[in-house]
């Protein structure tokens, strides 16, 4: 699309140009070219161009000269009016508690995002400034968190909510809040975003995210073509299948070349999440936003993000190398073991550059757990982040 537009935007500047000159020479004094447009459909195509030329100009003018923030989505699972707003929720829409409350579990002593801050200071030290966005600035606040530390903040989907989707708060749906982290006050125009329970595993650069070489950012996939269809899939799968229409929809894309994002970390660029809600797909974004929690309509960024920037501005698609491990039930605390073994292993670890351990648990936890894994972490990240209070412990 983008040798396209090129060349059409320099064939109707070039026949205006040339049109002009033709005029004044023969006392036209005419300056407009609306003949060049007499086909409909050729100025339709010609102002999407000048509107994609326009934004890759500001993707290149912020390629990150202030500095790249890191931000996280976290929640306290355990916190009492989390609790009660969240079965207010489930009451109002007939869902059971289970389905989304453990969506929502932290394992406190073995808190994900303690490690992952920690090994973001090992492998990324380079990030300019972290943001840990949560539910309430008062109640959701990580209690190993040192707030008083200048390179941190939390920030609440309050502020970051637009004033029409506020009366949604509280939102338990992870895609309306995701799809407004570009709105934090003070984020730098290029950002990387994790949750909780993704680590850095090896060592990050900026170059290893947008190159020299590259106009724009790597387009980063795990090489799964999206289902397109729901039949057969389960809520996240159907979810999932309604995304790819919407992509199809705007952009032709062939099914075969819509692919999966997974859990890794995710590297934004603000004018095009920006460009993405509010022009391409606002109808998507503000059912979202309103949504409370995640349904089969819920929009996904990350997804629909790194497939608008390998269709839109050809930016080149990367494989991510993140390994996924789902903590069950059956055999949890043995296949953390395993799994901790693996990743203390050089393979394992010039392999991966992220790993993220996902709760899949129902309501209990099996017994050992949360000692397996706050060890297993420790052993792996044993240092202390600077963002953490000194001989902290967390009850969260």
């Amino acid at each position: 699309m983008l040798v396209g537009c090129l060349l059409l935007v320099f064939f109707v500047l070039r026949y205006s140009s040339a049109s002009v000159a033709d005029r004044e020479k023969s006392c036209d004094t005419a300056t407009d070219v609306d003949h060049i447009f007499e086909d409909g459909n050729l100025r339709e195509r010609y102002l999407v161009c000048v509107d994609t030329l326009a934004l890759l100009f500001n993707i290149s003018a912020c390629r990150c000269k202030l500095g790249v923030d890191l931000v996280y989505t976290w929640v306290n699972g355990s916190d009492p009016g989390h609790k009660h707003a969240l079965g207010n929720i489930l009451t109002q829409v007939g869902l059971s508690r289970d389905n989304l409350e453990k969506r929502f579990r932290d394992f406190g002593e073995a808190s994900t995002l303690k490690y992952s801050l920690r090994s973001q200071q090992k492998y990324a030290q380079w990030l300019r400034h972290v943001w840990v966005v949560t539910a309430d600035k008062k109640t959701q606040v990580p209690s190993f968190l040192d707030l008083h530390v200048d390179t941190i903040s939390v920030v609440d989907h309050a502020t970051i909510f637009p004033d029409w989707a506020k009366d949604a708060l509280p939102t338990f749906d992870s895609c309306a809040i995701e799809m407004n982290l570009h709105r934090i006050p003070g984020l730098s125009e290029c950002y990387l975003y994790l949750n909780d329970d993704v680590l850095f595993n090896k060592q990050l650069e900026f170059n290893m995210l947008w190159p020299e070489s590259e106009t724009v950012p790597y387009a980063w996939t795990n090489y799964i073509i999206a289902p397109y269809s729901s039949r057969g899939q389960d809520a996240w799968g159907t979810k999932l299948s309604n995304v790819a229409k919407s992509i199809r929809r705007e952009t032709r894309m062939k099914r075969k070349d819509i692919l999966l994002v997974g859990h890794h970390g995710h590297f934004f660029v603000k004018p095009v999440v920006k460009y993405l809600l509010e022009e391409v797909f606002a109808p998507e974004m503000r059912e979202t936003a309103l949504s409370r929690y995640r349904g089969p309509n819920s929009f996904w960024i990350p997804f629909v993000y790194s497939n608008y920037m390998f269709w839109k501005f050809h930016a080149t698609r990367k494989r991510v190398h993140a390994f996924y491990h789902p903590i069950h039930e059956e055999e949890a605390v043995v296949a953390l073991e395993e799994t901790f073994e693996k990743l203390s292993t050089i393979p394992f670890k010039s392999k991966y550059a992220w790993v993220c351990f996902n709760d899949l648990l129902d309501k209990s936890v099996p017994p050992g757990l949360v000692e397996t894994l706050k060890h297993g972490l420790e052993t792996i990240f044993p240092h202390p982040s600077t963002y953490e209070f000194i001989n902290s412990s967390i009850h969260d």
